[in-house]
């Protein structure tokens, strides 16, 4: 009896564990089967997102090619931006004037350079910071961020600040000029080649930290500036604005201290460089510049193409091909990079420094950023619907009074009290 006892016990706990093991296998099938379908979804949306992306590539070099097309010819030196006029007009707030024919009469040492004092006065040096805030470890959530995506265009995706670096992207432009020590030496060259070929050199510094740096600038609001002043160590200053939103347009003005920039910085932008003294004027257009992996794997970029750097006073030419690469190294912030972001008195309430989102990111609150980086585009998004609706009316109306066609532009000479 106490074997039938103990072999029923035996029996009945066998069946319990089956049961118990059918009913979990079933559980676990039907887990099994809702991450199959959430992978199947998730497949389906990173390639309808991955054909977005494609399509926009595809628009942006037929867009390119054609801007291309209608501007290989520079018709004269000086038929620049008119952004150019109004940033020198910004600059006359100085002691000295920046009309050019003025500055090719000023005084100059045996050498030929232009001082800091001879063109701008005496200017104190300022301390700058020497770090940034380390960059804080948060995870992504990919999925959350690819159900937002579905059925938008790539261009209209709010990218959260997890992809991104605490710098808008006119700081970003503005550290072209992170290697102007170039220029200087360029300037008191008496050979137009072997000035050419400092041209060429930093054309190419330009590209110097492609590399490592991987991370995706903040897109500049519709009205957002950076002024950058390093004449106290560098020798030049800079003034940058966004100055269309779609397409967009950034419009940069640098000045040194024998030497003019400008670009206007679009898929077809081109860069302007005038030494004051022999009044050798550079143009070149910048390769192009790919990320890949913005999908799925890691960040990469590469440039590529070719590169042609005139000088319309004399006809000489600088061709530099741009090879591709695949090698990558350890993210480093450059030096001037760090200091670009640092809190500064007396900038324009549009100084892309005073950006909530971004400073909120440097400051390593990114929840925080990413919310008020929705806010302020859609923000952005509202303001261009009344512009395009105001617009409308205003042809409307000049339509109605005899005055299309016709426009009128002043200059206030001073900072408005408007904020983004």
């Amino acid at each position: 009896t106490l074997v039938n006892v103990l072999i029923s016990f035996i029996y009945q706990a066998c069946n319990d564990y089956l049961d118990l093991a059918t009913n979990q296998g079933r559980r676990w099938q039907k887990i099994l089967q809702y991450e199959h379908d959430q992978r199947l979804r998730l497949e389906e949306m990173l390639e309808q997102l991955a054909k977005q992306h494609s399509n926009f590539e595809k628009q942006a070099r037929k867009t390119l090619a054609h801007a291309v097309n209608h501007n290989t010819k520079i018709s004269e030196p000086n038929a620049g931006v008119v952004f150019v006029y109004r940033c020198s007009q910004y600059f006359k707030g100085d002691s000295q004037s920046t009309d050019l024919d003025r500055m090719r009469n000023q005084d100059r040492g045996s050498s030929g350079v232009l001082s800091l004092t001879s063109r701008w006065g005496h200017i104190p040096k300022k301390t700058r910071r020497k770090s940034i805030p380390e960059k804080p470890n948060y995870s992504i959530n990919l999925w959350s961020i690819m159900k937002n995506c579905i059925g938008k265009e790539l261009s209209k995706i709010p990218m959260p600040v997890n992809f991104s670096e605490p710098l808008s992207f006119l700081q970003r432009l503005t550290e072209d000029f992170e290697y102007s020590d170039v220029l200087d030496n360029a300037a008191v060259c008496q050979d137009s080649c072997e000035q050419l070929a400092y041209v060429a050199a930093f054309a190419t510094s330009a590209f110097a930290n492609t590399t490592t740096r991987t991370g995706k600038p903040f897109n500049p609001l519709l009205g957002e500036t950076f002024e950058c002043d390093r004449r106290d160590d560098l020798g030049w200053r800079s003034f940058a604005e966004q100055v269309s939103h779609h397409p967009p347009m950034v419009a940069m003005y640098t000045e040194g201290q024998t030497w003019n920039s400008w670009q206007e910085f679009t898929m077809s932008s081109i860069a302007h460089l005038l030494f004051l003294s022999s009044g050798n004027h550079y143009t070149w257009r910048k390769v192009t510049t790919t990320v890949h992996n913005i999908i799925v794997g890691k960040l990469w970029v590469d440039n590529h193409g070719e590169m042609d750097i005139v000088n319309h006073q004399t006809g000489d030419r600088c061709h530099l091909k741009y090879s591709a690469y695949s090698y990558f190294a350890r993210e480093t912030p450059r030096k001037l990079a760090i200091e670009l972001n640092e809190l500064e008195e007396g900038v324009s309430l549009t100084d892309s420094r005073l950006r909530p989102d971004q400073r909120l990111m440097e400051e390593g609150r990114w929840d925080e950023a990413n919310k008020v980086k929705i806010l302020l585009e859609e923000k952005q998004r509202a303001a261009r619907r009344k512009r395009e609706q105001e617009a409308a009316q205003a042809i409307s109306e000049a339509t109605s009074t005899g005055l299309e066609g016709s426009s009128s532009f002043g200059m206030a000479g001073k900072y408005g009290c408007g904020a983004i």
